[in-house]
């Protein structure tokens, strides 16, 4: 480890932004300098040195003038660094320049792998925004082994896609104390526009791409989690929910007037958040399943093991089922979310179709995705709110060994826990038919989801330079490399409450 850390520190920069001159990396880079990221040296990178150039010298591209002020000081020491994702020379010269990448160029499904191929073998921390379910899972399972071997955190989906929902979770998961146990979690996302919502708005012509390809690659996910997704156990009964059919939800927050009294309608959700989340469980799960096996083999008393598995659960709480909803303001727009989800969805399966969703974006998606720079002030007063509605158990007595193979009990199926663990299949020996008596609701508030996704990246990128606690390396999700589970006071958590995403329980009742 500390020869590792000699190597990281001899690094020449901390931080480099790849794709800086793209909507969101102008956005990550201008919420670093209005930080005054002055006690550490950026880097710029992209494929071209003069938009690079422009960036540094006028502030093109719409970076508001408060940024700029207090600034200017900063970016004479900006390094500049011209790399191409398929120039592979140009991508090992940027990675090993640097002890974070943070990569803003998509869509991912066809830039990203380069990029974390390389942070993977030399040792840099990567973060991207990544929505891209595909991408995701698929670097988990190609770079997961060599990230690890060389002590690099590797994050993808650490912008507002999907820390919210994986750490809002952990933080929601953490009010269960003592016996009391999660049975379930529902995410529920509201966008708060104060003008009309088409006037204010906006999507970049990448993000649009972005969506295209990672459902174009549905059924390849699909395929991916038949060879590597490990079926979890479950406690108490399965949650039932309709998929993709609208309902009304009580006791969602009302922006008029301040409270938790409005009924939305709400739709599941698209997104990679439930498949971030769901991944989290299964890395949580697979930790459960090592330290409780450690536990047997050291042959402790009854006491003991008791209080080691009462520590083993604060650590890593037993996989909970987890479903993620959008909130649409009325049925107008709900309606008009299902006809454009229809439309998007069918075409994406056909290259022919494909090509007609990137020809006809403007007219597909009213005016609301474009090519421009999208300026930073236009969605300054919006804002985004996630609730979290878990239920739970206040008195569940877990099984003091909660394995998935009850049979593991020697050194040699312990190393081939995380081996072989595809073949691991679990009939649900832990069935409990009772329904959740308790019910938490937490909620994650902050400004509007570009900046939310800057801040995400920043106290990420913040929380690997100074935190000397971590201790998890690999592909990972946000909340397990930032150890979100494993502390009671997580860093990361309030470093996001500082720079403005606040979390908070809201209520606390049986049911």
């Amino acid at each position: 480890k500390k020869k590792k850390k000699m190597l990281n520190d001899e690094k020449e920069l901390d931080i480099i932004i790849f794709g800086a001159t793209g909507n969101i990396g102008k956005k990550i880079l201008a919420y670093f300098l209005f930080k005054q990221f002055s006690c550490y040296s950026i880097g710029l990178a992209g494929r071209s040195s003069d938009k690079l150039e422009q960036l540094i010298n006028g502030f093109e591209y719409g970076i508001p003038e408060l940024y700029v002020n207090t600034a200017m000081a900063s970016l004479k020491n900006i390094s500049l660094i011209t790399a191409d994702t398929e120039d592979e020379e140009s991508i090992t010269s940027m990675v090993q320049r640097t002890k974070i990448l943070i990569n803003c160029v998509g869509p991912y499904n066809l830039y990203g792998e380069p990029v974390v191929s390389a942070c993977a073998q030399y040792g840099t921390h990567y973060l991207d925004v990544s929505g891209e379910t595909y991408f995701n899972e698929l670097m988990m399972e190609k770079y997961n082994e060599l990230a690890k071997s060389n002590e690099t955190i590797i994050i993808n989906g650490c912008g507002f896609n999907s820390v919210i929902a994986d750490v809002g979770t952990a933080y929601t998961i953490s009010q269960y104390k003592g016996d009391k146990c999660v049975h379930n979690v529902k995410s529920f996302v509201q966008l708060n526009y104060p003008y009309k919502m088409f006037n204010s708005l906006y999507c970049s012509f990448t993000a649009y791409k972005s969506g295209i390809e990672g459902l174009s690659r549905y059924n390849k996910v699909m395929t991916l989690r038949k060879i590597s997704q490990m079926k979890l156990p479950r406690i108490g009964s399965k949650l039932k929910t309709k998929q993709y059919i609208p309902y009304l939800e009580e006791n969602l927050y009302n922006f008029k007037l301040y409270n938790y009294t409005a009924k939305k309608y709400c739709i599941t959700s698209p997104f990679s958040d439930s498949s971030v989340v769901k991944k989290t469980q299964e890395l949580n799960y697979r930790k459960r399943e090592l330290e409780c096996t450690l536990n047997i083999l050291q042959g402790l008393s009854e006491e003991e093991n008791e209080k080691k598995i009462q520590l083993i659960n604060q650590k890593h709480p037993v996989p909970i089922q987890y479903r993620n909803f959008l909130v649409t303001k009325n049925w107008f727009y709900m309606l008009l979310l299902m006809f454009f989800g229809i439309i998007f969805t069918t075409l994406v399966c056909f290259k022919k179709g494909r090509s007609f969703l990137e020809k006809a974006y403007a007219i597909l998606s009213f005016g609301t995705v474009s090519k421009k720079s999208i300026n930073v002030n236009i969605n300054n007063y919006s804002t985004f709110r996630m609730i979290f509605k878990s239920q739970g158990y206040t008195d569940y007595k877990l099984p003091t060994v909660y394995l998935s193979n009850k049979k593991t009990t020697t050194v040699e199926n312990l190393n081939s826990l995380n081996i072989n663990h595809n073949n691991n299949k679990n009939n649900n020996e832990n069935e409990n038919n009772d329904k959740p008596n308790y019910e938490i609701i937490t909620s994650v508030n902050g400004p509007e989801i570009h900046k939310s996704a800057s801040i995400c990246i920043y106290c990420a990128a913040m929380t690997i330079l100074e935190d000397d606690l971590l201790s998890n390396f690999g592909v990972l999700t946000p909340s397990i490399a930032l150890s979100c589970y494993e502390n009671d006071n997580p860093s990361f958590i309030t470093r996001l409450q500082n720079n403005g995403i606040t979390f908070s329980v809201i209520s606390t009742k049986d049911i």
